[in-house]
């Protein structure tokens, strides 16, 4: 294997025995060309499901495909209500497509979701609520959150 890239918000790619490897979300697989073909339906059916669909494909052809889902803590969905009984409003930023993110939002009673936002666009979201008078308080749960979570704006 060689000339690894890691493609944050999209996947990864590598060359493996001379052979393009890509492994990542839909939009990674369309950037690079590659036809879905009855795989992208597969990965709505997942997505529906609240499972996220990973593409995988060699010298441009699909060769699999994975699905993950992120499971909902029980204590996840205890934080959210007391956020709401407090009188607090919770807005999930995801990565995830719309569907996914509609079934985990709903799973984590969670009404208002902001789907398919890259790691870097989730300071520009953050600023927005942050212009529009709302005072925020941002939770991550990946390593690509850390960057995001010391959002300041001046008033």
């Amino acid at each position: 294997m060689s000339g690894f890239r890691a493609l944050p918000g999209f996947g990864a790619s590598a060359l493996v025995d001379g052979n393009e490897v890509v492994i990542g979300n839909e939009q990674l697989m369309k950037n690079n060309g590659i036809e879905l073909g009855t795989a992208q339906e597969k990965a709505a059916a997942l997505s529906f499901q609240g499972k996220t669909a990973i593409f995988i494909s060699e010298a441009g052809k699909i060769i699999g495909l994975l699905a993950v889902a992120d499971t909902i803590k029980p204590s996840s969905r205890q934080a959210v209500s007391e956020f709401k009984a407090m009188g607090l409003e919770v807005v999930m930023l995801t990565g995830d497509t719309e569907a996914v993110a509609r079934a985990i939002a709903d799973e984590a009673g969670i009404k208002i979701f902001v789907a398919g936002v890259l790691p870097e666009g989730k300071e520009n979201e953050v600023v927005k609520l942050q212009k529009a008078g709302r005072v925020v308080a941002m939770v991550g749960d990946g390593i690509n959150d850390a960057p995001r979570l010391p959002v300041r704006i001046s008033a």
